[in-house]
């Protein structure tokens, strides 16, 4: 979306990157700052490309019986030229918990009828959506987020996947895309469910971000992790980072932002511990051996939530060599390390 950008650097200059239609000859410098997290310059000023508001969009859900086959469904769909603003594939276990709590709200209010509303009580209402809060799985796993090994083992056995679809855009070419990924869909086995899941994930797809604090009451921790790599390994990608959390966290995962030649698995895992120091060690386990699995796995450590401190460690050991090229373009631009220290490991 970045067309072009302001930066002030170290010194005060104002860089101006240029306004084309094509990156400009030499290096893509909105993409150097854009990456850098700060570590470079300070973006005062961006330019970004707009679309228009789309004419229409088009929902469609498919089940796979197994998760290859919905990963080669979405490689076939981006390798077709589909353009779909949205695709989400869940693991096995995410398939579990997102059926199971879109069952509960249709069970509530929210799927009743007004004849069905009005013969509700007042206090029932509130049960459910007491209940439907995203505090029912929380509660019920609490006892076993000690032992979580035992979890993962069972809701991870041979289950099926669901995935989402959207498209947006002009009438006449989101039916024909719909209609190509349909197609993709049944020629891998995918059983059709209809618009009505990737309609639901598109109404609340911001709900599951206010579960945290009923996580957070239960004396739980939950947190997520994405990492990215090519389709040849992706699958090798998330068997290896699953195993290497599933001691320590239950731990689920959705496939999303896809492209040709690759996709970005996006890990999510919540424990416990009996103490404060107890839960601080287990968070710092998960995260070490998530991505340690990740780098001798082959996989990038991030997709697109970043670098940062927590991450920092692990780049020089992925990017294999390229790390003392950024380190010596930090040095020329701020010698004097006034931006953002200790961001990209810099």
């Amino acid at each position: 979306m970045v067309v072009s950008l302001q930066v002030a650097l170290p010194d005060g200059r104002l860089l101006e990157t240029l306004t084309a239609p094509h990156p400009p000859c030499g290096p893509d410098w909105n993409q150097v700052f854009v990456g850098s997290e700060g570590t470079l310059g300070v973006i005062t000023r961006a330019t970004l490309r707009v679309w228009p508001y789309p004419a229409s969009r088009r929902f469609q859900a498919f089940r796979f019986p197994e998760l290859g086959r919905g990963l080669n469904a979405i490689r076939e769909m981006l390798q077709a030229d589909l353009r779909p603003a949205a695709i989400r594939l869940y693991d096995p276990v995410d398939t579990f918990f997102s059926g199971t709590a879109k069952t509960m709200e249709q069970a509530g209010p929210a799927g009743a009828g007004e004849s069905d509303m009005e013969r509700i009580s007042h206090e029932e209402r509130r049960r459910r959506e007491r209940k439907d809060r995203f505090g029912y799985w929380p509660r019920r796993l609490v006892p076993y987020l000690l032992q979580p090994r035992l979890l993962n083992r069972y809701l991870s056995r041979k289950r099926p996947c669901k995935m989402v679809l959207t498209f947006e855009g002009e009438p006449e070419l989101t039916a024909l895309e719909l209609q190509i990924a349909q197609e993709i869909g049944a020629r891998l086995g995918g059983r059709d469910l209809g618009e009505g899941p990737a309609r639901h994930w598109w109404e609340k797809r911001y709900k599951v971000s206010y579960a945290m604090s009923v996580a957070f009451d239960l004396g739980l921790f939950v947190d997520t992790i994405e990492v990215a790599t090519l389709w040849d390994n992706l699958e090798n990608l998330y068997q290896a980072m699953r195993e290497a959390i599933a001691p320590h966290a239950f731990v689920m995962a959705h496939f999303s932002h896809a492209y040709a030649q690759g996709c970005s698995i996006y890990f999510s895992f919540g424990a416990s511990g009996r103490t404060l120091e107890e839960r601080l060690k287990r968070y710092d386990q998960i995260w070490k051996g998530a991505l340690d699995a990740c780098v001798e796995a082959g996989g990038t450590i991030t997709h697109h939530h970043g670098v940062g401190l927590l991450k920092a460690k692990w780049l020089e050991a992925e990017e294999g060599g390229a790390q003392p090229l950024l380190k010596g373009l930090k040095q020329v631009i701020d010698p004097s390390g006034l931006l953002n220290p200790g961001k990209l490991g810099l």
